[in-house]
């Protein structure tokens, strides 16, 4: 129910968002400023990344003295919500002799009261410069633990927390039927043979969490070379591409059609685009 709550709350504040929300309630006390977090990308297109907190900080993997991250508190959103689900469906199998058909119905509510809740962020440009050269001890026993295949490092760098007592609510309802009947083709005298059942189930649950409960959190990436020094990924997705234009002419002038002149530094290869060039690349370069 936890999960759900968390994910419902993400979906309404960060839709498509860096936010990750939190599956497990117990986990709420590993989710603290630069704890490290462990990614495993998805095998199948159908499967889905994951996210497992480790109990770990990065200043319990840095060799030498410990850093202290710059961190910001702030008020972040009031949140209520009620949200109802139904769904409904019906089939039905086989011809004579044999024909089963079945029914099925469920509903769903889910409320949550969290009221005002906080974020906590780290301060990326100083993290940074505190990172800069240092060293992890690849001798930790979390690293000897620590499965390598599609597994990412990352450190928690933002999360949302609750203020006070919250409370979460979960009412479930389902109902099903089924119908068979069975025929006897070869007797002369028509005869066939009915049977059918009913089921419905239904459940309320309600929780109530204690302040400072991480509900959802963002991460950042940490590659790990092999003799201990690392690097933080401050661009999405781990983007590596020094040009990440749409323009495919971006110093193109718009204005008079014309080139401008090439400054140190420029690359070499956008003399194969000028437009009305009347050399080849060979002969430009």
């Amino acid at each position: 129910m936890f999960d759900k709550a968390t994910k419902k709350l993400v979906r309404q504040i960060d839709h498509k968002g860096a936010l990750i929300a939190s599956s497990r309630l117990n986990d709420s006390g590993k989710l603290q400023v630069l704890a490290v977090v462990q990614k495993t990308q998805k095998g199948w297109f159908w499967q889905q990344t994951k996210y497992r907190p480790t109990g770990f900080k990065l200043n319990d993997l840095l060799e030498g003295d410990p850093i202290k991250p710059v961190c910001e508190e702030k008020e972040f959103v009031s949140f209520e919500g009620e949200f109802n689900t139904s769904v409904a469906g019906s089939i039905e199998l086989g011809s004579s002799p044999v024909c089963l058909n079945a029914n099925g119905q469920g509903t769903s509510k889910l409320s949550l009261s969290l009221g005002n809740l906080k974020k906590e962020d780290v301060d990326i440009p100083t993290l940074l410069k505190l990172t800069r050269g240092r060293k992890l001890d690849l001798k930790n026993s979390f690293f000897k633990q620590s499965p390598q295949k599609n597994m990412t490092f990352t450190l928690l760098k933002e999360r949302v927390f609750t203020t006070h007592d919250c409370s979460i609510s979960y009412t479930d309802l389902e109902k099903a039927s089924c119908q068979a009947v069975v025929g006897f083709p070869e007797i002369m005298t028509k005869q066939c043979m009915k049977d059918s059942g009913e089921f419905q189930y239904g459940s309320k649950t309600a929780l109530r969490i204690p302040p400072d409960t991480v509900m959802a959190y963002s991460v950042i990436e940490m590659t790990v070379e092999s003799d201990g020094y690392f690097d933080l990924c401050v661009l999405p997705s781990g983007l590596e591409s020094d040009d990440i234009s749409q323009n495919p002419h971006p110093t193109f002038s718009e204005v008079d059609g014309q080139w401008p002149l090439i400054q140190e530094g420029f690359p070499l290869t956008t003399l194969k685009k000028v437009p009305g060039s009347g050399h080849n690349s060979n002969e430009a370069l």
